[in-house]
């Protein structure tokens, strides 16, 4: 195997995290493989849907947002496309000289179909980037890509993994979780400037304050803050409930029932 890769990168955005968490872990993907020594060139349509909102909906602070991205990742060589008829033209010339071509799954479907159909012609390998659950709440969008024309699909958890192996019938599926990108995300030491960081998420194990209430919420907090046993319950009531309802069993065998549902369903419109 060669020691440097030549690695293309194609995702929906890079420059932009509007409404987009995956560009964080992408960038630092990329970053790292740099440091490596690979080769990394990044991939990204003109006027994407998340740099298009990020500049329609923040204004000027959009364009501190762009700079900051650009002084924080220097190094990344990223190339802006147009969807139309000269594309395929313009992907065998950018591609020419790959080994392997990463497409995240928020790409179009016939984006990635011209860049497939190039694979045996260039002699890439391709591999499908899933870091979303698209595959258990919406297969019949993953179902849009031609996952039989890559070389294996890289999915963020086991759960995801079992679906593409057991419900695409994808041979070669391999568990890859994300992580933080530690080189932009890391403590700082600076003076405390906030005294809570909420991060919040849906679910039944949950602490509830008054909507719009700034001493119900501090009430809420500092109970939960002062009594143990509170802590321990909400703690174990949020891991039985993970346990129970995002098992990998459970959700391969909801997504092959919705799987055989949508099949019956094509079949009978036929």
């Amino acid at each position: 195997m060669k020691q440097r890769l030549e690695i293309r990168m194609f995702a929906h955005s890079w420059v932009s995290d509007w409404n987009h968490g995956n560009a964080h872990f992408l960038r630092g993907l990329a970053r790292e493989l740099l440091r490596l020594g690979h080769g990394v060139r990044c991939y990204e349509e003109l006027g994407s849907w998340s740099l298009s909102n990020l500049v329609r909906q923040e204004g000027e602070v959009a364009i501190g947002a762009i700079d900051q991205f650009r002084r924080t990742f220097p190094e990344l060589d990223i190339q802006f496309y147009r969807r139309g008829s000269g594309l395929r033209e313009v992907m065998k010339h950018e591609l020419r000289s790959a080994d392997l071509v990463l497409i995240h799954e928020w790409n179009e479907p016939s984006v990635v179909s011209t860049i497939l159909d190039l694979k045996r012609q260039l002699g890439f390998r391709a591999l499908f980037h899933d870091t979303h659950h698209r595959a258990y709440t919406s297969p019949r969008d993953i179902l849009r890509f031609d996952l039989h024309l890559f070389d294996g699909v890289l999915a963020f958890g086991e759960a995801m993994r079992r679906i593409y192996a057991n419900g695409f019938g994808v041979p070669q599926v391999w568990t890859f979780h994300e992580g933080a990108d530690v080189s932009s995300f890391h403590p700082v030491a600076r003076p405390r400037e906030i005294d809570i960081l909420w991060i919040g998420n849906w679910g039944d194990a949950a602490c509830f304050f008054r909507h719009n209430n700034a001493h119900s919420l501090t009430a809420t907090v500092m109970r939960l803050h002062s009594d143990r046993r509170l802590q321990r319950k909400y703690a174990n009531s949020a891991y039985e409930h993970a346990r129970a309802r995002f098992s990998a069993d459970r959700m391969v065998d909801e997504y092959l029932t919705l799987y055989g549902t949508l099949v019956t369903a094509e079949a009978a419109a036929a």
